[in-house]
């Protein structure tokens, strides 16, 4: 039983030669023969670098040199990448703009395939003003019971609690509003639909075409995603823009009215609850995204294309500054900064 399992499960010599030099006996084992430096030397350098042409480099990748995975995908994607977010807002702003065929690109079809989610993305967006506009009332009418004195500092609760408290309420929406940057960002950069294009989408029945384009930047040649043909007409660029305006919009408003909300807790239990209560509201539009848009109308979200940023990129469309990368980089530092800038600054306007 153990020879039969032992010869099931181990491959044959000559799949394994090819991994031979990566798989070498471990120099400090006993045994060795003193042949460690050997050892070390058995894997090869690699015959590319990191500014030869995209073509170079997949030779090399396909030959089975040893590479950093890193700049495999920077290659494919660029230094930086926009990427549809998921979402209800982005979906209904999206999908019926850039991933509807021509033949369906009617009245009749939106209202059918698409009535639904716009439903709940107007649904979503009346819930959550309803629910800011009762969240301004209960804390105008708290304050006002105090008088305005001593309403960030109710007796029995917990300093360190209510920074806790508002530490993460104020997280949760600066993440909204980072999610809602990135979407704007993405609207912003999906080219217009030239005129000459619609024949060529016509023909193939698609709204969208993709492609993978070779360009060079300061690091050298990069094969990154983009528009080939297609893109946003004037009234769907408008479409899109609202709806990405309006995501950030909702997420500011919460921030606002909410911070006052979370500091006026008269208890260690309502800070809790209403820290949770506004972050609730702040999700409405993500738990009707999940109930109400279907797999494969996230597939056509996701089915849109990336759209690759190159440093140095000698064409503008595909160019992004070194600065931006930088603070891709370093933005962790930015972030933890904006959330204490924010915090406080909205805790001191607050009380």
């Amino acid at each position: 039983i153990n020879s039969l399992s032992m010869s099931a499960s181990t491959p044959p010599k000559s799949q394994l030669e090819p991994f031979s030099l990566l798989f070498k006996p471990d120099p400090s084992s006993p045994g060795d023969g003193g042949k460690a430096s050997e050892d070390r030397a058995a894997l090869p350098p690699p015959e590319h670098n990191e500014d030869e042409d995209i073509a170079a480099f997949a030779e090399a990748v396909d030959a089975g040199e040893p590479f950093l995975k890193h700049d495999y995908i920077l290659r494919w994607k660029g230094n930086v990448t926009l990427s549809p977010p998921p979402g209800l807002y982005p979906c209904i702003a999206l999908v019926p703009c850039l991933a509807v065929r021509p033949e369906y690109d009617t009245w009749a079809s939106h209202i059918i395939g698409f009535g639904p989610m716009f439903l709940a993305a107007v649904a979503s967006i009346v819930a959550q003003i309803t629910a800011l506009y009762y969240v301004h009332l209960l804390t105008l009418e708290h304050h006002n019971e105090l008088g305005g004195k001593g309403v960030c500092e109710a007796e029995g609760t917990a300093s360190y609690l209510r920074i806790v408290c508002f530490g993460v309420f104020v997280m949760v929406q600066l993440s909204e509003l980072k999610l809602a940057q990135e979407f704007y960002d993405y609207v912003r950069n999906v080219p217009n639909v030239p005129q000459a294009h619609r024949p060529i989408l016509r023909s193939r029945n698609v709204n969208v075409l993709t492609h993978k384009k070779k360009v060079k930047g300061t690091s050298g040649e990069f094969e990154v995603e983009g528009f080939a043909a297609g893109g946003f007409t004037r009234t769907g660029r408008t479409w899109a823009t609202f709806w990405a305006l309006l995501d950030f919009l909702i997420a500011i408003s919460v921030l606002s009215f909410g911070g006052a909300f979370v500091l006026y807790s008269d208890t260690n239990e309502n800070l809790i609850l209403n820290a949770v209560a506004l972050n609730f509201i702040s999700k409405i539009d993500d738990s009707s995204y999940e109930f109400i848009v279907t797999r494969t109308m996230k597939g056509w979200l996701e089915g849109l294309p990336d759209i690759g940023l190159v440093i140095g990129a000698e064409n503008a469309e595909c160019r992004v500054s070194k600065g931006r990368l930088i603070g891709q980089i370093l933005g962790q530092w930015a972030l933890v900064a904006i959330l204490v800038v924010s915090s406080v600054a909205l805790w001191k306007a607050v009380c």
